[in-house]
């Protein structure tokens, strides 16, 4: 049994001096056993001649060749990291619906006579109530078109804006046989030549017409600027014309429901009187136009604000007609006295292209210092045209859509 273990630890010791003769790498040789290789040889280079520094100009080596130097007045010598200056024209077409705001004229009431049996030109009563005023017409919104031409350069920029609005009409029209009385007349009860009516042509009436008309242009030069350090901001300044035109006609018909045998009406016995007003602006702009991205750098909301400061030329006629064309009257004056306009608009801008948008906005235009058809009216037909023509301010506003394009 001893004989046994002894034969298997001598055959163990023998397999593990085998396996670690195997691990060393060592091979015998016809000479021997293998020797290990000896380590490279290192001989290192002299030392270059070294001089204790500073280094004089003298030693220094030579520099790049004057031709190779820029001048003073080079802007960077890395031109990759400047952009090439953006220039060229740009227009934008669009379309406005501009209402005209109420005047709130009510200085020519129309009075309702329930009572009256006869055309007597005499009221039934002192007190009769009042139904309607000149102030009730309710202009609406107006189609007008929108332009901008203009040329940009770097953060410059100067363009044309124009604006027009054709003209349009809103009227009301009251009915009543013998009922409608208006307050045209003069202090002696009298009136024109031809304009007697039946016992007063405005004395219980049976038709009363009130038409309202409005048109308006603008046309405006301005001057962009922008500084790169002040993130979507531009500067305005330039000058603006605007011309207004109102016109306030009031219709009477004395005898609208008696006809003839032809079934006409006897146009002698109805007037137009109208009242117009022709405003011409020219002043001064100042303002400014402002964007911040809201999605995506895609859509951005703008606000433009402008005043502008100048003179007012205000023109006013007065005209009285019969329907057959007769007239009683024509009166024009004017007056020239100070102005002012302010612009605001609100909107949405959606970019579609990287040189192309479309603007959704609202806008508001107010100008001070002209006056309204409405409270020019003259009812004593005695002072037509000596009144003063006064100082009233006008509102116009409404939606705006418009596509802009960098050529």
């Amino acid at each position: 049994m001893k004989r046994w273990w002894k034969r298997l630890a001598v055959l163990a010791a023998w397999l593990g001096v085998g396996v670690a003769a195997q691990a060393q790498g060592f091979n015998a040789g016809p000479h021997g056993a293998a020797r290990m290789p000896e380590p490279l040889r290192y001989t290192p280079e002299p030392n270059p001649p070294l001089v204790n520094g500073p280094i004089t100009p003298q030693m220094a080596p030579a520099g790049p060749p004057p031709e190779l130097a820029l001048p003073a007045s080079h802007s960077s010598a890395f031109q990759f990291e400047n952009y090439s200056t953006e220039a060229g024209f740009y227009t934008h077409l669009g379309t406005s619906f501009l209402r005209r705001y109420r005047s709130g004229d009510r200085g020519t009431p129309i009075f309702y006579d329930a009572d009256a049996v006869l055309d007597t030109g005499i009221a039934s009563r002192n007190n009769l109530p009042r139904i309607a005023d000149v102030g009730d017409v309710d202009p609406s919104y107006r189609w007008a078109g929108t332009l901008t031409f203009g040329y940009l350069y770097a953060n410059h920029a100067i363009e044309f804006n124009g604006i027009w609005s054709p003209e349009g009409s809103n009227r009301f029209t009251l009915g009543s046989r013998g009922a409608l009385n208006v307050g045209f007349g003069s202090q002696d009860r009298t009136f024109p030549v031809g304009f007697e009516g039946n016992n007063g042509l405005w004395r219980q009436a049976d038709v009363v017409q009130v038409e309202f008309q409005n048109q308006l242009g603008s046309a405006e030069l301005i001057y962009r600027n922008w500084n790169p350090a002040v993130n979507s901001v531009d500067f305005l300044a330039g000058v603006r014309y605007i011309n207004l035109q109102e016109r306030m006609t009031l219709t009477t018909d004395d005898e609208a429901f008696v006809t003839n045998d032809f079934g006409q009406n006897d146009v002698n016995r109805a007037a137009s009187y109208r009242s117009e007003i022709d405003t011409h602006f020219y002043g001064l702009t100042l303002g400014a136009e402002w964007s911040v991205p809201l999605w995506q750098k895609r859509v951005w909301l703008t606000g433009i604000t402008k005043g502008a400061w100048g003179v007012n030329h205000v023109q006013r006629t007065l005209e009285l007609n019969r329907g057959d064309g007769l007239q009683a009257f024509s009166n024009k004056s004017d007056r020239v006295q100070f102005g002012q306009v302010y612009d605001v608009l609100l909107g949405t801008d959606i970019h579609v292209l990287e040189k192309a948008r479309l603007r959704i906005g609202y806008q508001g235009l107010w100008i001070l210092g002209t006056t309204t058809p409405g409270s020019q009216i003259d009812l004593d037909f005695n002072t037509q045209g000596t009144r003063p023509i006064g100082s009233r301010d006008v509102f116009y506003h409404g939606p705006t859509i418009e596509f802009q394009m960098l050529f």
